[in-house]
């Protein structure tokens, strides 16, 4: 209120005091106006909790590729019991993949099926709904990151022109990429203790 003047004349003395207040309580967006202050001390002016900084495009981004993540992996519940159905896949690109993806492939992907189907599995799941919730968002997104990344070159897609318009090639890698490296304190986040 005093922040913005919406119903009160504007005042940043004021709207720093009633922060603080917040804060103090243990309110999440109060903390994150709080740290998002310009000057040291609490009197000088507020800036808005998405105003002028990508905290708020950051948290969006992490809502909707957790519901991605999520959704992919409901799609592989039955890989829990059957990494019949993830060794299918592998073959399938085995024979259209580079030769680099077809060596990973033999080398380290199917000798590990049985293993990796249910921890890709539970590795949707988990980094998903962290991502959902924002918590410990660059860990999840950085996870997640690494498993797409994993599947992309298995399958031989990113070395293919198509990457880099395909829905599930450079958008995905790109919006995880930035929230692993650049989301911290995102608002409406569920926060570790510091």
């Amino acid at each position: 209120m005093y922040v913005t003047g919406v119903g009160v004349e504007q005042d940043d003395t004021e709207a720093a005091q009633w922060i603080r207040l917040a804060a103090d309580q243990g309110h999440t967006l109060a903390r994150h106006n709080l740290g998002r202050r310009t000057g040291p001390s609490y009197n000088a002016p507020m800036t808005s909790i998405l105003e002028g900084s990508g905290a708020g495009g950051l948290r969006v981004l992490s809502l909707f590729m957790g519901a991605f993540l999520v959704s992919m992996a409901f799609g592989k519940l039955g890989w829990f019991t059957d990494s019949s159905v993830l060794v299918a896949e592998l073959r399938g690109w085995w024979g259209s993949a580079p030769a680099l993806s077809r060596w990973y492939i033999d080398t380290v992907a199917m000798p590990g099926a049985p293993l990796f189907a249910r921890l890709v599995l539970f590795g949707e799941l988990a980094s998903g709904a962290a991502l959902v919730a924002g918590f410990r968002v660059h860990l999840a997104a950085g996870v997640a990151l690494l498993m797409v990344l994993n599947f992309h070159f298995a399958s031989g897609v990113m070395f293919q022109w198509g990457y880099l318009t395909n829905g599930f090639g450079l958008p995905v890698v790109g919006g995880l990429a930035a929230l692993a490296l650049g989301a911290r304190r995102l608002p409406f986040s569920i926060l570790r203790a510091y």
